[in-house]
């Protein structure tokens, strides 16, 4: 961050740990892998109150998967992307 410029850079890492997705009574339970994510957040502000923004979510994007486990068994039931997210913002304070 360089607050004399205008300018705020922010790297973000989050982890997810495993966690139970579905409870089962009989048979095993569902369970969701841990899960990573990155984000990029960066703004620039400019004469006037304007400021240009950009956000970058998700960089890695790495697959996230929910798999059967108990009794010795560990089985795969669904792997999916959460896909990658972009935006641009330009604001104006008066």
């Amino acid at each position: 961050d360089n607050s004399d410029l205008g300018t705020v850079v922010t790297v973000l890492y989050n982890m997810f740990g495993k966690r139970l997705e579905t409870l089962s009574v009989v048979g095993p339970h569902a369970w969701e892998s841990p899960w990573h994510q990155l984000d990029f957040v960066a703004s620039q502000s400019f004469k006037y109150g304007f400021k240009l923004s950009f956000k970058a979510k998700n960089l890695i994007d790495l697959p996230s998967e929910v798999y059967y486990e108990g009794e010795g068994l560990k089985k795969l039931r669904s792997s999916y992307k959460k896909g990658r997210e972009f935006s641009i913002g330009l604001s104006w304070k008066y």
